[in-house]
This record gives C-alpha cells, structure tokens and sequence, in this order.
C-alpha cells in the first residue's frame, strides 16, 4: 500500500486537517526543540527529545481537525553574559505536552524540549520521562568546558537517544545516525525522513572569543560561547506524519507534503 508523508514544521498553522486521500495512521513522530547555549559561560545546550505513536483512539476520517504544536528552538544570546534559552516542546492531538502526557500514548503523541546551557552548566537534553508516546528517546547534553569547550547536544530520533556533547564537539544526533559536528562547525542538519527533514546534531564549538553555533535541523541543541559574539540558537521542532493512502477507484494519490 503506498504511503505519504506529511511534515508540520513551525511554520504550519494548528490545526492540520486530515487529508481527503487519508486512509490510515501508520505512524506520528515528534522532536522537542533543542536549546542554545549560553553566551560567556560557555555552557551548550541540550538537544529534543523524540516520541511516536503508530495508532490513536481518536477516529481520523477526511476533514477531521487535529490540534498541535511544533517546539520553538531556543533563541541565541547576543550580548552580555547570561544563560541560554530553553527551547519549546512539540506535540500532536493535544493541546501542550503536559495535556499530550495526560491524554496517554493511546491517543496523543509529544517530545520534551532542550534546556539552555547556562554560565555554570551545559543544559539537559528533553527527557524521555517528561514525553509520551508508545516510543520515546531522550536528547543528547549539552557540554559545559573551559574556554571554547562548549558543544551541544544532539537530538533523539526513531534509532535512539540523541548524542551527548564531548569537549568542543556536538553530540550526534538519532543515536548516531546523524553525524556529530566537529569544532568550528554547526549541528548537522538530519535526512531521516527525506533530503530536507530529519533529526538534528548539536552545534560544536568555534574557539574562545568567537560565537557559538547553532545546533542542526531538526531539534540539535546550539553550543555555547565562552568570551564573545553570540551563543549558538537551538533549532526548533517537527512533527512527521505518515499514513497509508486511501485507494480511490483503483488509483492512489502520494507523495510528501510539508503543510503551511
């Protein structure tokens, strides 16, 4: 049976409507976004956490309306020494993770977000604990070093945990799957899902008296900058739908479709 895949990104307006060639669910995952850094401290952040489902209580038909959010990635400090910013989580059929968490994995899906690094620490990757789904991975740390090492962790994926931050480098993302950054580079951006959409690794670190880097797409947590320029953004969430194609009059309608 063929599939189609749908990608809700931060850019997607709530709620997603389900899609007249919707036949059923095969799977909803969710990556938390990754925090960044904190800016002369030289903390990295940490990365998203990871939750899926492959079934719902709630009837999907045609034209049904399914809330959801997609986690905000925590935003670079520019000047000044201070922390970082955590970043937002992501859920799916729900209202907020804590209503995701509440409703159960039978029915809703949601991943726990990156926390900033900080002038005295590196930020904890989003819990697998604090997420809910029928699987869940937490993200990699974030590191926090003197001088200029400060990476930041990667985010979890459907392979496993997100890598955690080691001196100057990022932490891998997907359990390895996404490549981990090496110093002076930002967070690999993921391709799990498709050319453009997967599981982000954390920033690495420049050196001292540069800025940090930000963590990659989707969910890696920025690092950190220990003296000056900015610290290293988190990059925000995704939410990735994928469900078989209903069969109209012997024909199928497919393809990957990323919702505005």
């Amino acid at each position: 049976m063929a599939t189609a895949t749908v990608f809700l990104t931060t850019a997607s307006s709530s709620p997603w409507t389900v899609p007249s060639n919707f036949g059923s669910l095969v799977s909803v995952d969710t990556i938390g976004a990754g925090g960044s850094g904190s800016r002369s401290g030289a903390g990295g952040a940490g990365g998203g956490a990871f939750a899926r489902i492959t079934s719902t209580t709630t009837p999907l038909t045609p034209g049904t309306l399914i809330s959801f959010g997609v986690g905000n990635g925590g935003a670079s400090i520019a000047s000044g020494s201070g922390n970082g910013n955590d970043g937002t989580a992501t859920w799916w059929n729900a209202t907020s993770l804590a209503n995701a968490v509440s409703n159960g994995s039978a029915k809703s899906v949601g991943a726990d977000f990156g926390k900033a690094g900080t002038t005295t620490t590196g930020g904890a990757g989003g819990l697998a604990s604090a997420s809910v789904g029928t699987t869940t991975f937490s993200g990699g740390s974030g590191i926090k070093g003197n001088f200029s090492a400060c990476g930041g962790g990667g985010a979890a994926g459907s392979h496993g945990a997100g890598g955690t931050a080691s001196g100057s480098s990022g932490g891998s993302g997907d359990n390895g799957n996404t490549a981990a950054a090496t110093v002076g580079n930002p967070g690999n951006n993921g391709t799990q899902y498709d050319g453009t959409h997967g599981v982000g690794g954390g920033g690495a670190s420049m050196g001292s008296n540069t800025a940090g880097l930000p963590g990659g797409l989707y969910g890696g947590g920025g690092s950190g900058n220990f003296t000056s320029g900015a610290s290293g953004a988190g990059q925000d969430g995704l939410i990735v739908i994928v469900y078989n194609i209903a069969v109209f009059a012997g024909t199928e309608m497919q393809g990957s479709f990323v919702m505005p």
